[in-house]
């Protein structure tokens, strides 16, 4: 089903450790420098990503304990739109390295 695509996708992804869709990478398609600003810096994974998008559902999944957020488009012509709201509780504990997100996260999609 297209659910285990995309999540096989997201994935690669965090895999990769680069927002470029392709590693390696075509030389004749993007310079290095440029495709190496879509690096992750310090080889360090963010926890939230947020990627909207036109054409996909609204939505908000758990990937290897990393939150993908498609919050949809607030903005349609003839149509009333989606947002998402994120909501994190904070680690238990000031010295606390944060626990697993999936715990600590919620994402509600709201639409108008």
């Amino acid at each position: 089903p297209d659910e285990r695509r995309i999540e096989r996708a997201l994935r690669a992804l965090l895999q990769q450790r680069s927002l470029m869709p392709v590693v390696p990478r075509d030389p004749a398609s993007i310079s290095e420098t440029r495709a190496a600003a879509l690096d992750f810096p310090g080889e360090e994974v963010p926890d939230v990503f947020v990627f909207p998008s036109a054409t996909g559902t609204a939505s908000g999944q758990f990937v290897d304990g990393r939150l993908f957020v498609n919050p949809g488009s607030v903005c349609r012509p003839a149509a009333f739109g989606t947002f998402a709201e994120i909501w994190l509780t904070p680690p238990a504990g000031a010295a606390s390295t944060g626990g697993a997100l999936l715990q600590r996260a919620r994402v509600d999609i709201k639409s108008f």
